[in-house]
Order: C-alpha cells, then structure tokens, then sequence
C-alpha cells in the first residue's frame, strides 16, 4: 500500500494521508501490519506525531530511537515507555490527541524501529529534550547529538 501511495502525484498526498489515517486508526487496520504489535505500533506513531512532527525525518528518527533504546533497556513494551509518568509530555499535556495531516514519514519510520531496521542517529540516548529547556536531569547524563530542536542523552558510564 505504500509502494502504491508513494508513486502517486504529490496533488494526491494529502488524500493519501487522510486515507491511511483512517485506515491505521480502524480496527480493520490490524491485519494490514502484522508483524507488529498494533498498541505499540499506535503508540509510537501518536508518540512521533505530537512530539517530533516538526523535526524532520531524521529528529523523528530520533525520537523513534530512544523510544526503542529504552524499550529495550527495560524489556518493556513501547506503550508501556510512552506511557510512564511525564516521560513524553504529549500523554499528559495534549488535549487533542487526534492525528491530523500527512502522516507517510511517521507511518514509515514507525515501522522501521518496529521492525528492527532503523538506525539508531542518537548512539543510544535514552533521553531527549527540546533546546528551549533546561531540565535538572540533563546535567547527570551524556550527550550524544542535537538534532535540530532536540537535545539527546544517554546515561554517564
């Protein structure tokens, strides 16, 4: 389904967008990814979309990264990392938390860190936060790249 809206004229793209939102929020939609998870795949793409969709794809990526980085390190689930207590302020500060607009790149670099095939642009972080903060935690750990808005750490060694 991609491949087919890839191809299409960019005039088509905002349908598209509004076509596959439609699609990926359906419960019909499950089938259509099944090497995934469909909470974690919902979650990471809500996680992207409110908290990274003006970065670019590489500061999507990156978001996407300390998601997974962190899942990992605590061999959690990605809602069960989205979701804990004022970790991505989007689950508890955003009221409409609707996705709106066109939403390919999130679709795609969702699937990638699902699927294992995404490279890590952060050399680990496990944290980030936007340059326009300044939080206490930052001081005690690592940083490893800023990409465009987003500060990312990993823990000191």
């Amino acid at each position: 389904m991609l491949l087919i809206m890839c191809s299409l004229r960019s005039h088509n793209i905002k349908l598209l967008s509004a076509l596959s939102l439609v699609l990926f929020m359906s419960p019909m939609a499950q089938p259509s990814v099944p090497t995934h998870n469909q909470s974690d795949f919902r979650c990471m793409a809500a996680t992207l979309y409110h908290e990274a969709r003006g970065e670019g794809v590489k500061g999507m990526e990156a978001v996407a990264s300390v998601i997974m980085n962190r899942a990992k390190q605590a061999r959690k689930s990605v809602c069960s990392i989205v979701h804990e207590r004022k970790q991505f302020s989007w689950t508890h500060v955003t009221k409409d938390k609707r996705i709106k607009g066109n939403i390919m790149d999130i679709l795609s670099i969702t699937h990638k860190a699902l699927s294992g095939i995404l490279v890590d642009v952060t050399h680990g972080a496990t944290f980030y936060h936007a340059t326009h903060v300044k939080p206490f935690w930052a001081m005690h750990k690592v940083k490893t790249v800023q990409i465009n808005k987003h500060i990312f750490y990993k823990e000191k060694v």
